[in-house]
């Protein structure tokens, strides 16, 4: 009897795993999603990480310069993504 629950709870288990192997619901593979927002901003922040040192140089001038640019990178990610722009994602 005990040899027969266990082989039930391994049937069971195993149904499980496959289950949720083809239903992962914190993403998935699919290549039609948008790209993260993370990586659409990745270039305003290098552009940010560069200005920061720029200030801690004493350059204000090119700091000022740098974060300006970063600034229009982010306008222009906001206004290549309407739909994102208005989520807390993008805030």
């Amino acid at each position: 009897m005990e040899k027969r629950i266990a082989a039930f709870a391994a049937v069971a288990f195993a149904a499980i795993q496959a289950g949720a192997s083809w239903y992962w619901p914190f993403g998935s593979d699919d290549g039609d999603e948008p790209p993260r927002l993370s990586e659409l901003m990745s270039k305003a922040n290098d552009v940010i990480d560069h200005a920061d040192d720029l200030a801690a140089a004493g350059k204000i001038g090119e700091a000022v310069a740098q974060y300006r640019a970063a600034l229009d990178e982010l306008d222009k990610v906001e206004h290549e993504n309407p739909d994102r722009a208005a989520t807390p994602e993008l805030a």
